[in-house]
């Protein structure tokens, strides 16, 4: 069953953007929603800029760890019931990888550019961090909501090295206006 749904989305946005259907057209409106959020939360981790970002091409469901700092973050607000494992989202064919500045890259051909060797082989340190950031990689957690479907939460993740990199989660409040992102972050980790 899950087999079958998953690979139901899959030609529905493979066919979509093989016919030149819109990504609003092409999406699931659950995945289009997904899409939205990580837009938004790339909007402001990236400061707006134009900058390239190599970002995992699929979300994953979120870490079991996650479960215990949501569940701080989201007091008094109840998670939707999940009716099912909740399975990887591909963002090929979503509104968001289609921006100039997305490149989904396959994590398990991604090499980081660790600033760590090259600060020790005489690399200014600026340019070792700077070229490290540059060739990082962005991973995101599916979204989940609450019951009332008016607060989004996902994990994120950045990898830029052994010693470089940080991530957490991120929440989202549903407005008159739209989805709006939470100052404060749900947790968190650096390294």
């Amino acid at each position: 069953m899950k087999d079958s749904l998953f690979l139901v989305i899959i030609f529905a946005v493979a066919s979509g953007a093989a016919f030149g259907g819109s990504p609003r057209a092409s999406q699931p409106a659950a995945q289009s929603e997904e899409s939205d959020l990580y837009g938004l939360f790339l909007d402001k981790w990236t400061g707006g800029g134009a900058q390239v970002i190599h970002i995992a091409r699929v979300a994953e469901a979120p870490p079991a760890e996650a479960t215990t700092e949501y569940a701080a973050c989201l007091k008094g607000y109840k998670l939707a019931k999940l009716t099912s494992p909740m399975g990887p989202l591909p963002l090929s064919g979503t509104s968001f990888a289609r921006r100039a500045n997305v490149r989904l890259v396959d994590p398990k051909k991604w090499q980081p550019r660790d600033p760590g060797p090259a600060i020790a082989s005489g690399k200014p340190t600026s340019k070792a961090v700077s070229d490290g950031f540059a060739a990082g990689l962005l991973t995101l957690s599916r979204v989940i909501f609450d019951e009332e479907h008016k607060v989004a939460i996902f994990t994120y993740g950045f990898v830029c090295g052994g010693l470089c990199g940080g991530g957490g989660g991120v929440m989202f409040d549903k407005t008159a206006t739209g989805w709006k992102q939470r100052e404060m972050p749900c947790g968190g980790w650096v390294s």
